[in-house]
C-alpha cells in the first residue's frame, strides 16, 4: 500500500533555474581606473628644449595645442612665467629649424649628419572633425612601438620639440624649374617667416638607438661602417647619382645615430599639398652641398589624399614645362629630396586601376612616381634605371585584393539553390568607399547565388558629431538607458539618423515588393567606423538573419558596448590587428617558424590602419634582417585576413591570420574530443546500456529466436529470458533510425577534422551505411529467419539455429566494420581543405557545427524515447496486469449484423475507427463503471497498430499545417543557414531538418499516450468502479486473514442501498453474471452487459482505483519531459551562443501549439486523478459512517478503512505528486533554463 511520502525538494529544477540566473548576469567586468585627479595647473614647466610635454600615447598636434594655450594663460601673469617662454625672440630661436638641424649636427659642418640621422616625415590628417584626434593618436602609438621594435627609443618620453616653419602663401607660389644647386641654403627664411606667409607648426621627436639592444656584430662592424660612410659623403658631394644611392651602400652595414619624427598636418599645408611638402622639408633639410639626411615618407594618410598627391605631382611637371625660366630653388630642393625619399603607404587602399590619374596613362604608383620625379628634377635622368627609381610600398592591401576575398567570402555564406539580393550601403563622399562599392558590385554581379546587387548611399558623419561636440564624451549607442531606447529621431538635425530607420524600412518593405527579391547579404563601406556601426544598428534587428559584411578589421568592432549588432560580421581586412608571432614569410610566399617575430612587443593594436603604420615604421628604419618584415608584409596584403565578430571577438577563418594561427596550432584536439564523444555514444547505444530495440536483437541473434514481423498483443513477445522490446513492425524502422544517426554523426566529425573530406554525398552515403548496418540487424525482418522459425519454433524448444548462431555477434561486427571503414575514409580523405566551409568553435558564437550537434543529439533522444516509449507501453501494460493478479480477455471477432452474412463496408468502417480511434471510445454511463470493460477497451486502443495510425494521421496533419504556416507567414523562401560553403550548409540543414521533422512525431507519441489515459481517468470518474473478485480477493489477502473475508464481500455502491446479507448475496450473484457475459461477448458484449441487480462493490474498490492511477501516471507523466528536452535542445542549436540563427516563425508556432497541447493534456490528467481521488475519498469516507452502524462485525473493518483512507490521502506517486515535483514543472524549466532560454525571454521581453 502507497504511504506518504516526504516533500522532496527538486534540486534538478532548482539547478535549472541557477543556471539560467548565472547565464544572465555573467558579463564581463571593466578596469577599475585608481589614478587620482590632479590639476594640470599644479604642473611646473620644465623649461627643457623639447618644451610641449606630451605622453607616448597623445595626439601631437593635441599637445602643442594645449601646451600653447596654458603658455598664453602663464605668460599673462609674469610672476608665474618664465622669460624663456614667453620672450617671443627666444622662443622663435628655439623652434627654429635650425635649431633641430644643430641638434642633429655632430661633426658641427652646419649641416644634419648624413649617415647617422633618419628623418621620417609622418602625414596625417589634421581635419577639425572628430576622430582625427584618434586617428593621429593611433598613428603615434603604431609608429613609436614599431621604430621600437627596431631598437630605437624616444631621447624623452614626456617632451616633443616644436617647430615654427614659415611657408609661402599660395599665391606667391612660383613655377617649378629645375635645380640650382649652387644657392645657398636660405638660413634667414628658415628661421623667419616669409613676408605675407604662415607660420606652420610642426611637433617633432626626437629617437635614438639604445646600446641594450645592439647586437654585437654592429658594434665589430663600426669602424668598416664609418669608412663606408665617408667615402660614401665624399662621393655624395661630387655626383647628386652618388648621394642618392649612398645610403643604401651602408644601411645594411650600421644604424641610425637619431630618428626624427615630424608629424605633418596634411590640412595645413598649403596646396598643391605636395608642394607644400617639398618646401616643407627643404625648410626642416636645408642640404645643398653634402649628402642629405635618409628620409622616410610615411603617408599620405587617406585613398584620397593619394589622389591629391598624384595631381600634385602633375601639377608640378606642368608647371615646369609652362616655365622653365623661373626658378624657385627651395622647391625644387625639396623636390629633389622627394625623389631620394621612400614613400611608405599605410593608409591608402584604393587600388592603382581606380585612380583616374593611373587609368588615365596605365601606370602604377611606384611608376607614376619614378617618371614625373625624373622629370621635375632632370638631374636624375642621368642616373640607371634601378637608381632613378622612387620606392613606393604599400603596407596595407589594394581594395582589389580586398574585395576579392569578401566577394568570394560573401558568395560562400549565400544559398546555392535560389537567388538572393546583395545591398551596399556605400559612404557617398570617399573616393575609398565608391572604388571598393564598384570593385564589389562588378565581383558579386557574377555570382551565381546573385540576383542583383542594389546601392544605397549616405554622406559621412551620420550622427552629425563636430569637433565641438567631440568633446564632450558621448554616450556608445548600445549603452543609452532604457527609458531612451524607444525614442525615435525627430526629423531635424544635423545628424542623418531618421534617413537610416527610414532606409530600413524601405529596404525590408522592397523584399515583398514586385521585383524586389529576398535580401541575402548586406555590405558597408565607409571610411569612419561609427558609422558602420549605426549602420548596423539601424539594419541588424530588421534583417537578423541576413549576412553583414565590411572591410578593415576594428577593436570597436568587438566591444562589449556593440557587441548585440555587430555580431557575426564578416571583416576582410588587409592585415592583422597583431601580426602572427614567430611566423615569418619564405621566399615562395608561404609560411614558416622563423627566429623573429614580426609584431616584437607591441599588443594587439587597435585597427588595421595602426597595423599598417607599424609595418611602415619597421621598414623605414629597418637595418637589419628587413626581409622578414619586408616578406611577412607582402604574405600578409596578398592574402588578406577575413574575420568574423564572435561572443569573444573576431575569430580569423580565413586567409593570412587563419593560415598562420592553423600552423600556429595545427591540432586543436576539437575534432579528437568529438570523434572519442561518438564513439562512447556508440559504445552506449550498441553494447552497453543499449535501447529496448538493440537488447532486443542481441537477445534474439544470440537464442535464435526473430518473431516474424507482425501486430497485435502477441508481437514482440521474445522467449524465456528474452526482453520483449518495442512491437516487431517498429523495431526495424528504429533500428535503421540509429544506424542513419551513427553514420551521420560519423561523418560529420569527420568533415569538421578534414573540410570538404566527404561532402553532402559522402555524408548521406556514410548515413545510409550505417543504417544498413544496424538496420539488418534489428527484431522482425524476415530475411534473416529460415523456413519454419518463429517465435514457437527453435527458441521455444529451447535450442537454437546455426545460421543464428554465426549471425550472433553481427552487430558488434558491424560495430568494427563502421570504425574501419571510418579511419579508411579519414585516411583516404586527407587533410581535405583547410580554411573551407564552416569553422568548428564551440562558444565564439561563429560557428554552425556545435548547434549541428546539438541536432543530431535532439534526434538521437528522440529515436530513444520513441524506443523507451514503446518499449514501456508495453511493460506498462503487463506491469497492471500482474499487480491486479488476472489474465485480460482477448478481443472478440467482428460480429455480422445479420447472422450469415459478412460485415458490410460501412461495419467495417466504423468498427475500424472504433478500434484506432480514441475520440470514438464511448465513455460509461455515470454511475455504471465496469473496471473490465475500461481496462479492456483501453488495451485495445493501446496497442501498437491503433497507437501508430493515430500518430501517423496526426503527423500528416502537422506537416500540411506547419507549410501553410510557413506559406502565409514567410512565403515561399526558405530561411538562410548561418553557414559557410555549399557542403557544410546542406550537411547542418540536413541534420535541422531531421530534428525537426522527428520532433513532431515524439510530441505526438506523448499525447497520444496522455491523451489515452486522461480518457481512461475519465472513464473511471463516471463513477464507483467495479473490479473482478480474483482482482479484490488478492488485495483483501494482503490486510490479513482476520479481515480478509468481511473487507472482499460485495455491497450495493450507495450505502443507503446497502441491507442485510441476502441482499449482498444476490449482489454478489449479478456480479458473477456480469463478469461471465463480459468474457463471453469481448469488448462489445463487455460493454452492452450490465447486471440486472443493484450494482454491487466491496469496501477496496475506490483504494484499488487510486493505486492503479497513481502506477498508471506514474509512467506516463514523465513522458512529457521528453519532448521538452527535445526542444530545450532544439532552442539552444538555434541560440544565438553559436551563431546567428534567426527565429522561423511557422517552426516555432507548430511546436507551440503542439507543446500547448501537451501543457493542456499534462494539466488535465493531473486535474482528472485529483477530481478522481477526492470522488473515491468522498465514497471512502460514507463507507466508514455505513461501517459504524453496519453491525455484523464490520466495525472491526473501520481501523484497516481508516489505513486505506490515509494512504490516499497521502499518494504522493505519479499525478498526485506536489506540483514542483510534477514532470510538467521539470518539462518547462529544460528549455527555459537552457542557453537559448536567455535568446527567448530576450525577444519575448524587449521585442527584438
Amino acid at each position: 500500500m502507497s504511504q506518504r511520502e516526504p516533500t522532496r525538494i527538486p534540486w534538478a529544477s532548482l539547478a535549472v533555474v541557477a543556471t539560467f540566473v548565472s547565464g544572465t548576469l555573467i558579463v564581463p567586468k571593466a578596469f577599475d581606473l585608481l589614478r587620482p585627479p590632479e590639476k594640470e595647473r599644479a604642473q611646473q614647466f620644465s623649461g627643457a628644449d623639447l618644451e610641449v610635454d606630451a605622453r607616448l600615447w597623445e595626439d601631437p598636434f593635441a599637445a602643442v595645442r594645449r601646451h600653447e594655450n596654458d603658455r598664453v594663460e602663464r605668460c599673462k601673469n609674469p610672476a608665474a612665467a618664465s622669460k624663456r617662454e614667453c620672450d617671443a625672440d627666444q622662443r622663435d630661436a628655439r623652434r627654429s629649424p635650425q635649431a633641430l638641424r644643430e641638434h642633429l649636427d655632430a661633426d658641427d659642418d652646419g649641416e644634419i649628419d648624413a649617415q647617422s640621422t633618419l628623418l621620417i616625415a609622418v602625414l596625417v590628417p589634421g581635419n577639425p572633425f572628430v576622430g582625427a584626434e584618434e586617428a593621429r593618436r593611433r598613428t603615434r602609438f603604431a609608429l613609436l612601438s614599431g621604430l621600437q621594435a627596431e631598437g630605437y627609443f624616444p631621447d624623452s618620453a614626456e617632451q616633443i620639440g616644436l617647430m615654427q616653419v614659415p611657408l609661402a602663401p599660395i599665391a606667391t607660389l612660383a613655377p617649378l624649374t629645375r635645380l640650382a644647386s649652387h644657392l645657398p641654403p636660405p638660413t634667414a627664411a628658415a628661421s623667419a617667416p616669409a613676408t605675407g606667409g604662415d607660420l606652420l607648426q610642426i611637433p617633432y621627436e626626437l629617437l635614438s638607438r639604445s646600446r641594450s639592444v645592439r647586437p654585437a656584430e654592429e658594434t665589430s662592424a663600426a669602424a668598416a661602417s664609418t669608412a663606408a660612410a665617408s667615402a660614401a659623403s665624399a662621393s655624395a658631394a661630387a655626383s647628386p647619382a652618388s648621394a642618392a644611392s649612398a645610403p643604401d651602400a651602408t644601411r645594411q652595414r650600421r644604424s641610425y645615430r637619431s630618428v626624427v619624427v615630424v608629424w605633418v598636418d596634411e590640412a595645413a599645408l598649403p596646396g598643391p599639398k605636395l608642394d607644400g611638402v617639398a618646401r616643407l622639408l627643404d625648410t626642416v633639410i636645408a642640404c645643398r652641398r653634402q649628402a642629405c639626411p635618409r628620409l622616410a615618407v610615411i603617408g599620405p594618410s587617406s585613398s584620397d589624399g593619394l589622389d591629391l598627391l598624384l595631381h600634385g605631382l602633375e601639377a608640378a611637371l606642368a608647371r615646369r614645362a609652362q616655365a622653365p625660366e623661373n626658378i624657385d630653388a627651395s622647391l625644387a630642393n625639396g623636390y629633389r629630396l622627394l625623389a631620394q625619399a621612400r614613400f611608405y603607404s599605410p593608409a591608402a587602399t584604393i587600388s592603382d586601376e581606380d585612380l583616374p590619374l593611373l587609368r588615365r596613362y596605365g601606370h602604377t604608383v611606384p611608376e607614376f612616381f619614378t617618371s614625373y620625379f625624373t622629370g621635375i628634377v632632370p638631374e636624375r635622368a642621368r642616373l640607371s634605371e634601378a637608381e632613378r627609381e622612387v620606392p613606393f610600398t604599400r603596407t596595407i592591401g589594394a581594395d582589389i585584393t580586398v574585395a576579392t576575398l569578401l566577394a568570394s567570402e560573401v558568395l560562400q555564406r549565400l544559398p546555392a539553390e535560389s537567388k538572393r539580393r546583395v545591398v551596399t550601403i556605400v559612404e557617398s563622399d570617399s573616393i575609398y568607399a565608391r572604388g571598393l562599392d564598384r570593385r564589389m558590385r562588378h565581383l558579386l554581379a557574377n555570382g551565381p547565388q546573385i540576383s542583383r546587387v542594389d546601392q544605397a548611399y549616405f554622406f559621412r558623419g551620420i550622427d552629425g558629431v563636430t569637433v565641438r561636440d567631440g568633446t564632450t564624451e558621448r554616450t556608445p549607442p548600445a549603452a543609452k538607458p532604457k527609458d531612451e531606447a524607444a525614442a525615435v529621431e525627430w526629423p531635424e538635425a544635423r545628424d542623418q539618423l531618421d534617413y537610416l530607420r527610414r532606409m530600413a524600412e524601405e529596404l525590408k518593405a522592397s523584399e515583398s515588393a514586385e521585383g524586389g527579391g529576398p535580401i541575402g547579404a548586406i555590405g558597408i563601406f565607409a571610411n569612419d567606423v561609427h558609422d558602420k556601426l549605426l549602420v548596423l544598428q539601424a539594419l541588424h534587428d530588421t534583417f537578423p538573419d541576413k549576412v553583414f559584411f565590411t572591410t578593415d578589421m576594428d577593436a570597436r568592432f568587438v566591444h562589449p558596448r556593440v557587441l548585440p549588432f555587430t555580431r557575426n560580421l564578416v571583416v576582410a581586412s588587409s592585415l592583422p590587428l597583431k601580426m602572427p608571432p614567430v611566423l615569418e614569410a619564405a621566399a615562395d610566399g608561404s609560411l614558416v617558424r622563423g627566429r623573429r617575430q614580426v609584431h616584437e612587443g607591441a599588443p594587439p593594436l587597435r585597427d588595421v590602419y595602426q597595423t599598417a603604420a607599424y609595418l611602415a615604421a619597421r621598414m623605414a628604419a629597418c637595418t637589419r634582417a628587413c626581409e622578414i618584415v619586408q616578406r611577412a608584409t607582402q604574405a600578409a596584403i596578398q592574402s588578406p585576413s577575413v574575420y568574423e565578430i564572435g561572443r569573444n571577438g573576431a575569430v580569423a577563418i580565413g586567409g593570412f591570420d587563419a593560415s598562420a594561427q592553423r600552423q600556429q596550432r595545427p591540432g586543436s584536439g576539437t575534432s579528437i574530443l568529438l570523434a572519442a564523444g561518438l564513439a562512447v555514444l556508440t559504445l552506449g547505444l550498441l553494447l552497453w546500456p543499449s535501447t529496448p530495440v538493440l537488447r532486443a536483437a542481441h537477445a534474439r541473434w544470440q537464442q535464435g529466436s526473430i518473431a516474424p514481423g507482425g501486430s497485435g498483443g502477441t508481437s514482440g513477445t521474445g522467449g524465456p529470458g528474452v526482453p520483449a522490446g518495442p512491437p516487431m513492425h517498429l523495431a526495424p524502422w528504429l533500428g535503421v533510425g540509429y544506424g542513419l544517426w551513427l553514420g551521420f554523426a560519423a561523418a560529420s566529425v569527420l568533415e569538421t577534422a578534414a573540410p570538404a573530406s566527404l561532402g553532402l554525398a559522402g555524408t548521406l552515403a556514410w548515413s545510409a551505411l550505417g543504417g544498413a548496418a544496424v538496420g539488418l540487424l534489428s527484431p522482425g525482418l524476415r530475411m534473416f529467419a529460415p523456413s519454419g522459425h518463429d517465435a514457437g519454433g527453435a527458441a521455444g524448444r529451447g535450442h537454437a539455429s546455426p545460421v543464428f548462431s554465426l549471425l550472433s555477434p553481427l552487430s558488434l561486427l558491424s560495430l568494427l566494420i563502421l570504425v574501419a571503414l571510418l579511419g579508411g575514409a579519414w585516411w583516404l580523405a586527407g587533410p581535405g581543405l583547410p580554411g573551407y566551409g564552416e569553422p568548428l568553435r564551440w562558444l565564439d558564437g561563429i560557428s554552425g557545427w556545435p548547434s549541428h550537434f546539438l541536432n543530431l543529439i535532439a534526434f538521437l533522444v528522440v529515436l530513444v524515447s520513441l524506443d523507451l516509449y514503446a518499449d514501456g507501453a508495453r511493460a506498462l501494460t503487463r506491469a497492471q496486469d500482474e499487480w491486479l493478479g488476472w489474465r485480460p480477455l482477448a478481443p472478440a471477432p467482428l460480429s455480422p449484423s445479420v447472422p450469415g452474412e459478412a460485415p458490410g463496408p460501412t461495419r467495417r468502417a466504423g468498427a475500424w475507427l472504433q478500434r484506432h480511434s480514441l475520440l470514438a471510445w464511448r465513455l460509461p454511463a455515470a454511475g455504471r463503471v465496469e473496471f473490465a470493460v475500461v481496462w479492456q477497451r483501453f488495451r485495445q486502443l493501446s496497442e501498437p497498430t491503433p497507437r501508430l495510425v493515430r500518430v501517423l494521421f496526426w503527423y500528416a496533419l502537422t506537416v500540411v499545417g506547419a507549410t501553410v504556416l510557413f506559406v502565409v507567414l514567410t512565403g515561399t523562401t526558405l530561411p538562410d543557414v548561418p553557414v559557410r560553403g555549399t557542403e557544410h550548409r546542406a550537411i547542418v540543414l540536413a541534420g535541422l531538418v531531421a530534428a525537426l521533422a522527428a520532433l513532431p512525431a515524439l510530441v505526438l507519441a506523448v499525447a497520444d499516450a496522455t491523451l489515452a489515459t486522461c480518457r481512461l481517468l475519465w472513464a473511471l470518474g463516471r463513477g464507483r468502479a467495479s473490479y473482478p473478485p480474483e482482482v479484490v480477493a488478492r488485495f483483501a489477502r494482503d490486510l490479513g486473514p482476520e479481515i480478509e473475508e468481511k473487507i472482499a464481500q460485495a455491497m450495493a455502491a450507495d450505502p443507503g442501498d446497502r441491507g442485510d446479507r441476502a441482499g449482498e448475496s444476490e449482489g454478489m450473484e449479478g456480479l458473477q453474471g456480469t463478469q461471465r457475459s463480459g468474457g463471453a461477448g469481448g469488448t462489445e458484449g463487455l460493454e452492452r452487459t450490465q447486471p440486472a441487480s443493484p450494482r454491487v462493490h466491496t469496501l477496496l474498490d475506490d483504494w484499488i482505483s487510486i493505486e492503479f492511477v497513481a502506477r498508471q501516471t506514474q509512467a506516463v507523466s514523465p513522458l512529457i519531459v521528453a519532448p521538452f528536452v527535445v526542444l530545450g535542445l532544439l532552442v539552444m542549436a538555434r541560440s544565438r551562443l553559436f551563431d546567428s540563427w534567426a527565429v522561423t516563425w511557422p517552426i516555432v508556432l507548430t511546436a507551440a501549439i503542439y507543446l500547448m497541447g501537451l501543457l493542456v493534456l499534462a494539466v488535465a490528467l493531473k486535474l482528472s486523478a485529483e477530481n478522481l481521488r477526492d470522488a473515491a475519498l468522498a465514497r471512502m469516507r460514507a463507507d466508514l459512517l455505513w461501517l459504524g452502524g453496519a453491525g455484523g462485525g464490520r466495525e472491526k473493518l473501520a481501523e484497516p478503512l481508516k489505513q486505506l483512507i490515509a494512504a490516499v490521502e497521502g499518494n504522493t506517486t505519479g499525478a498526485f505528486a506536489p506540483l514542483l515535483e510534477q514532470p510538467l514543472v521539470a518539462a518547462l524549466m529544460v528549455p527555459l533554463g537552457s542557453a537559448g532560454g536567455v535568446q527567448l525571454f530576450d525577444r519575448l521581453l524587449l521585442a527584438r
